[in-house]
């Protein structure tokens, strides 16, 4: 595991890269086969760049993570890491040895619901929730759509 330093415009991909480099040597020498990766939210570059980048390095072993954000103010989000809270930061966590990681996401938003999946998406949108727009699942399942809000999908699971 790495965290990086704060990222800054400009040279972001070689902290990440180095960053990456670290978390791979504390590996003692295998192979990684999963990336976690946890990064601050930052309104001056996407996650999906984010996550292409850390394909790039990693080839084609899953990446797994999430991001911290805060309403989208992007001033108080942090990442945990290395013993610290930092902003602006990213945590990488490489997982080696003999295992063949599988994720496996299941949409159970309140306990009584029963399983549901995206049916259509783009990129990180999500268009449909089992057939219907995912406005109109979220109105039907209860949810407050009268302004900014997010619908949590979980658990979210690796199988080793």
């Amino acid at each position: 595991a790495a965290m990086s330093p704060p990222l800054e415009e400009g040279n972001t991909e070689e902290l990440l890269r180095q960053t990456y480099e670290r978390a791979k040597a504390r590996l003692g020498g295998e192979k990684p086969k999963a990336v976690f990766a946890f990064s601050a939210a930052d309104a001056n570059r996407t996650e999906d760049a984010r996550l292409a980048f850390l394909r790039e390095l990693g080839g084609d072993i899953p990446v797994f993570g999430g991001v911290a954000a805060d309403y989208f103010e992007y001033s108080r989000a942090r990442v945990f890491g290395e013993g610290e809270a930092r902003e602006m930061a990213v945590s990488l966590i490489l997982a080696g040895g003999d295992i063949r990681p599988r994720f496996v996401a299941r949409s159970v938003p309140r306990k009584h619901l029963s399983r549901s999946r995206v049916t259509s998406s783009s990129g990180n949108v999500v268009h449909s929730i089992d057939g219907i727009s995912a406005y109109e699942y979220m109105r039907g399942h209860g949810a407050d759509t009268s302004g900014i809000m997010a619908l949590h999908f979980t658990p979210l699971c690796l199988e080793i």
